[in-house]
């Protein structure tokens, strides 16, 4: 099961900006990392830049405002720009359009990434859904619907990445969220996050005749037989006869 994670007050935040604008598109960005499972832990939201481009069935982000935040994220907590949502406030389109789909596929193919994340809403009544969708290189217009892991802890990146925006901070007039149809996942157990580390159990005397294996074979090669590139350092002759006794003699002493 593919799940993003989010703190409530950020979710919270994109309800808000959504119910804002009943008749055309608004979005933003989100910034965070992908945690060992590959999946999306979102940690800073921003809403839309006072030039960003509103229609009824488009949204672009000012792109001078995604610089700035990107730069305050970055800089003070090393976020990254994990991907972007937006609405379809009332257009009863739940799922990624095709132009959505081929957005996410040119942002991963264009910056090299290996998976982008998109957030997409809709306005129900009084409500607004939320929904997650993840793309990746492999796949490209082909998406996995996810569930949220909510945080209900208080964000601990908002309050010094908002004042880092400054007055550009977007401020939702509407003051309380509603959800619609919120797809959680139940309590994330511990042993799908948690790596495990299990070493071989080696003889010294085996891991030291490999290391000088190995430094025997990289005196004599000039070339990565990979990518046939310089390696960096390549030994000389003497150079690596004096580390090869060094290995022989800690050889010798165990």
């Amino acid at each position: 099961m593919k799940f993003a994670t989010i703190f409530k007050e950020d979710q919270e935040y994109i309800s808000r900006c959504i119910l804002d604008y009943p008749h055309i598109e608004t979005g933003g960005d989100f910034f965070g990392f992908w945690n060992n499972l590959g999946l999306p832990v979102i940690q800073y939201v921003t809403g839309q830049g006072k030039n960003s481009n509103q229609q009824v069935t488009f949204f672009q982000q000012d792109l001078k405002y995604l610089l700035k935040v990107s730069n305050a994220a970055y800089q003070s907590f090393g976020l990254q720009h994990i991907g972007s949502w937006h609405s379809h406030h009332q257009l009863n389109l739940a799922q990624p359009s095709g132009h959505d789909a081929q957005t996410m596929v040119n942002a991963i193919n264009k910056n090299g990434l290996n998976q982008f994340f998109m957030i997409l809403g809709n306005i129900q009544g009084d409500r607004t859904t939320v929904n997650g969708f993840l793309f990746d290189k492999e796949n490209q217009r082909r998406y996995f619907e996810t569930r949220w892991n909510i945080l209900h802890e208080k964000n601990p990146f908002k309050e010094t990445i908002d004042k880092l925006v400054g007055e550009d901070l977007y401020l939702p007039q509407t003051t309380k969220a509603k959800f619609a149809d919120l797809k959680l996942i139940n309590n994330v157990k511990a042993e799908t996050i948690v790596l495990e580390s299990n070493p071989e159990k080696i003889s010294i005397k085996k891991d030291v005749e490999s290391s000088q294996g190995n430094i025997e074979k990289l005196a004599h090669q000039k070339f990565c037989t990979f990518c046939g590139k310089k390696l960096w350092g390549v030994l000389n002759d003497e150079t690596s006869s004096k580390i090869i006794n060094v290995t022989e003699m800690i050889k010798n002493k165990k």
